[in-house]
């Protein structure tokens, strides 16, 4: 790993010390009791945080194949989310692009939000992956007037609870970038 890599698998750990013990911790409700969710804040962030846990039928290693794999056959599907693999840098980072549709419903007009994310995965000397995400830029996917920029920080931490079984443990932070409308002028969001 060079010392960049190094450094986002160290940002991507000190996502989870955001929850331990805070005293804005809330959870949130799920529709699947098998999954526990909470959000936090960070002195002088003023996005929240959030977290959430669930058991996973799967190795740990398939759990990560699944989610560095954005073009597997599953998530072929009418979604209206653009996924595709900028740049794969080496074995273990990789250049990751989504980008939501705009809404245009009943006069709302909303300009489609992008996102660009270098994302690193390692195996800790405890036997767990940890798969991060951050913000980056890239000179294939530059930023564009006709739509927004979010800023998503995220990290997953997958560990093996029994043959077959793991914990998957993913935290994030997501900035929307702002709110910019179709039609309105180009200034940032």
């Amino acid at each position: 790993y060079t010392q960049d890599e190094d450094e986002i698998v160290e940002m991507g750990l000190s996502f989870f010390e955001i929850f331990e013990g805070n005293k804005t911790v809330k959870r949130i409700k799920s529709e699947n009791p098998a999954v526990t969710n909470q959000v936090a804040f960070k002195d002088g962030d003023g996005i929240a945080w959030g977290k959430s846990e669930v058991n996973v039928r799967a190795t740990k290693e398939e759990v990560l194949a699944f989610m560095m794999n954005l073009e597997a056959r599953c998530r072929w599907s009418e979604s209206d989310l653009e996924r595709a693999v900028v740049e794969k840098v080496n074995a273990h980072q990789e250049i990751h692009y989504q980008c939501k549709r705009g809404v245009n419903k009943g006069g709302l007009r909303l300009l489609p939000r992008e996102g660009l994310s270098c994302v690193v995965w390692k195996r800790m000397d405890d036997g767990s992956l940890i798969h991060i995400g951050v913000p980056t830029e890239h000179q294939r996917r530059p930023n564009c007037t006709d739509r927004v920029r979010a800023r998503m920080r995220a990290s997953t931490k997958i560990i093996e609870v029994s043959q077959g079984q793991c914990k998957v443990i993913y935290v994030d932070q997501l900035n929307l970038g702002g709110f910019r409308w179709k039609g309105a002028c180009s200034s940032s969001g």
